[in-house]
Parts: C-alpha cells; sequence; structure tokens
C-alpha cells in the first residue's frame, strides 16, 4: 500500500549515520530525543532506563577507545549512553531492563532520524570488559547497566560538503528517474548527489 509506506518512511529511511559535520546539536534536540526514548514502553512501566548524555570531547574520545566498531563517536556532536537501573526493572530482571533499553534506543533513534539528525547504535552490553570500561569512565554504580552508545550529530554530507557519488555501470538506466526514486525513499543526506555512468563496474 502506497500510503502506508509513505506514512512510514521515518522508519524506512532510517540508517546509521557514521560521519558528522561539526555543526553543534542543541540542548532542545537533545531533550526531544530523551522524550521520545522515554515514551517508550516498559515492563510494568517501570522505565528503569537512565540516560548519560556526553558532549565532553575527552571523554567520548575514551568510549571510543572501548568500542572497536564506534570510532565515530569520538567525532559526533554528542553521545548518549543508556544504562539499566537493575532494582528499579521489573522483578528486578535483566532481561526485562534490555527489553525496555532497547525499546528506548529505538524511539532515541528514529526521533533523530525524523529531526534530520544522523546517529548510530553502538552495543556495550553484554560484553563485560565494555561495561567495565563505560561503568568506570561515568563512574556510575554497580545496579546500573551500561547497556549502549548512542553516536549523535548532524550527517556530513548535509554541512555543504559535495555529498555522495553513485557509479553506475548500466548505460541505459534513467539517472533522472532513479534519483526521484531515491529521494522517495531515502533522507536527503543519502540521495546522490553526482550519477558517474562506467563503461563498466570494476
Amino acid at each position: 500500500n502506497t500510503n502506508n509506506n509513505e506514512n512510514l518512511r521515518f522508519i524506512f529511511g532510517r540508517r546509521s549515520v557514521r560521519a558528522y559535520s561539526t555543526a553543534p546539536v542543541s540542548e532542545a534536540a537533545v531533550q526531544t530525543l530523551l522524550e521520545a526514548a522515554m515514551a517508550a514502553p516498559s515492563a510494568a512501566g517501570k522505565d528503569p532506563w537512565r540516560f548519560v548524555v556526553i558532549r565532553n570531547r575527552q571523554k567520548l574520545g575514551a568510549i571510543a577507545a572501548a568500542l572497536p566498531n564506534g570510532p565515530m563517536i569520538a567525532k559526533a556532536a554528542l553521545g548518549i549512553v543508556v544504562c539499566g537501573e537493575l532494582p528499579a526493572a521489573h522483578d528486578q530482571q535483566l532481561s526485562y531492563l534490555l527489553q525496555d533499553c532497547a525499546a528506548a534506543i529505538e524511539n532515541l533513534l528514529l526521533s533523530a532520524h525524523i529531526l534530520g539528525l544522523g546517529a548510530c547504535w553502538l552495543g556495550v552490553h553484554p560484553r563485560e570488559d565494555r561495561v567495565r570500561h563505560i561503568r568506570t569512565l561515568l563512574r556510575i554504580t554497580e545496579l546500573v547497566i551500561p547497556v549502549a552508545a548512542i553516536a549523535i550529530g548532524w550527517p556530513r554530507t548535509e554541512s555543504g560538503a559535495a555529498g555522495l557519488v553513485a557509479f553506475l555501470g548500466e548505460p541505459e538506466i534513467d539517472v533522472e528517474a532513479l534519483r526521484r526514486a531515491l529521494a522517495e525513499r531515502l533522507p536527503d543526506y543519502m540521495v546522490p548527489r553526482r550519477f558517474e555512468l562506467l563503461p563498466s563496474l570494476p
């Protein structure tokens, strides 16, 4: 159903964004992200999630150092570490805590996409070395479990960079039709600004 797909574009268009501009993200935008995250459902309405917003460049770098797939958070405008407080979770169960935090994270990611921000979910739990590193860095109690770190910033191609280039190996492709189709399905920063026709793909 085309109408349903249009209504769900904010879901289908969400992507993990790993390159950010140097533009700051306002406190109002961060507040919106947190409110969206906390609007997620939780088991028995316990809301065990806890959020740590980090803008300090040194701390972002320290988080990146602990996450093998997370170097981008060092250059993000900010990071949000999503934690769960075990005593606050339903029946004090780790499984409920993790489900609740995952729901909050997805809300946060979708709201970032709707605001035009780029975000990337970086797992911390259940890797014990990562959990210990983040817990020590943020000086949080043993009862609070770091679940994930979210890198957030304005996508780099929106800051005036040249943008994406698509290389095509089929000369009969209608480039303008392709551009329009991509624009209908993807956020603006993911639509190639230029299409290059190649005699053959490498």
